[in-house]
């Protein structure tokens, strides 16, 4: 194994979530390093941003993007679409990693130190309660910044942030981001922004799982899953790559009525799960039963 470097703020949030490297070192080399979790008996393997030779580091076909300012991952929803002045500032505070899919990035009750802006892949945001019953609040896309609540009032994590994907994370520590959301109006406004969205997307899902049948929600979030789907004959394909469990805990009911739906759906032709694909076979009745 490599030598393995750190800066001393990533190592702290790494041993916070529960992720102990094997190697520690000061310097400010980024090459790969395994990590291992400490609730799971299978290592996570985690690749840092940074040259090893030549080559740019990749896990599973995805290639780390590691400079900020000619990144070409970034569009205007993104937290990171700020002015030159701050994208230079935020390159130099940031450090980037690859994490395997099902890799626990925050953990709900942790303290935070530090966001992780999402690049590329998709995370669950997800809460447990004493009982151990999980609810998904919702998965976070590319371009947006996860914890950044937690960080500006100190409190400690209300949720925790699973990849479902291969995903590239840049980190920023706590008080590095609060000198730089002071410092740069344009990037304090973006956060202000992110933060009432994931207020509303908060209010949305209590109205959902308040005031709406079971059915309704779960065509909901078929039909908000198929946004980004493709045509093929007529059906809308996209990879959902959530289980049956995974889905009853964001429609907020339990499996076996989730399994009774989709087989309803499937029967009307209306929609079906192949495997970790989501087929929409008949959008506008879907649409029609959600208003009905």
């Amino acid at each position: 194994m490599q030598t393995v470097s750190f800066r001393r703020e990533m190592k702290r949030a790494a041993v916070a979530v529960g992720l102990q490297p094997l190697l520690f070192s000061e310097s400010v080399v980024w090459p790969a390093v395994l990590w291992v979790n400490r609730c799971s008996s299978n290592p996570t393997q985690v690749r840092l941003c940074g040259e090893i030779g030549d080559s740019r580091m990749t896990m599973q076909g995805l290639s780390c993007v590691e400079n900020c300012l000619n990144c070409h991952l970034r569009s205007r929803n993104f937290f990171c679409d700020l002015s030159q002045d701050s994208i230079e500032v935020l390159s130099k505070i940031k450090h980037a990693a690859v994490f395997p899919e099902h890799a626990v990035v925050l953990v709900e009750g942790q303290s935070p130190f530090g966001i992780f802006i999402l690049c590329q892949g998709r995370a669950k945001l997800s809460t447990t309660s004493r009982e151990g019953k999980t609810l998904i609040l919702r998965i976070a896309e590319a371009g947006e910044v996860l914890g950044l609540d937690a960080v500006v009032t100190g409190k400690p994590h209300e949720f925790t942030v699973e990849t479902m994907r291969p995903c590239q994370l840049n980190y920023v520590g706590r008080e590095d981001l609060l000198r730089f959301l002071k410092d740069h109006a344009d990037a304090c406004l973006h956060a202000t922004e992110h933060l009432a969205q994931g207020c509303s997307d908060s209010y949305g899902l209590v109205r959902s799982i308040g005031l709406s049948r079971v059915s309704d929600r779960l065509a909901n979030f078929l039909l908000d899953t198929a946004s980004d789907g493709k045509i093929t004959n007529g059906a809308v394909r996209v990879r959902l790559g959530l289980s049956h469990e995974e889905i009853s805990q964001v429609v907020g009911t339990n499996r076996e009525t989730i399994t009774r739906l989709l087989s309803e759906f499937k029967k009307n032709e209306l929609a079906e799960i192949n495997g970790a694909t989501l087929i929409i076979h008949n959008l506008p009745a879907l649409r029609s039963r959600v208003r009905a």
